[in-house]
């Protein structure tokens, strides 16, 4: 049985490889930094965020993006943003074992 121990280790190192996000706007694919990270145990959250200024418009297909360049994980949302806030999306993930 692997230890809490060994699933945090295990929720760090999935972190330690995703390089960067991205989505679509408006029919073209952005790139954006990861904003934030939170690791409790063997939750690891990801955070995207998208600042008042980014982003306007139709967004969907939100991914994350390894260092190798492949999706890590997606998400299809599709959001309607305007100027007024920013938009931060959250990929969750809990690591255990089956």
């Amino acid at each position: 049985m692997i230890t809490s121990a060994g699933l945090n280790k295990l929720a760090r190192e999935t972190d330690s490889f995703i390089s960067h996000g991205t989505y679509t706007v408006n029919g073209q694919k952005k790139e954006t930094d990861i904003y934030k990270v939170k690791i409790d145990g063997s939750k690891l959250r990801i955070f995207l965020y998208l600042n008042e200024a980014e982003g306007v418009g139709d967004l969907t297909n939100f991914e994350l993006i390894d260092d190798e360049g492949s999706i890590f994980a997606d998400k299809p949302d599709q959001i309607e943003k305007g100027d007024l806030k920013g938009l931060l999306i959250a990929f969750d993930f809990d690591i255990q074992e089956v």
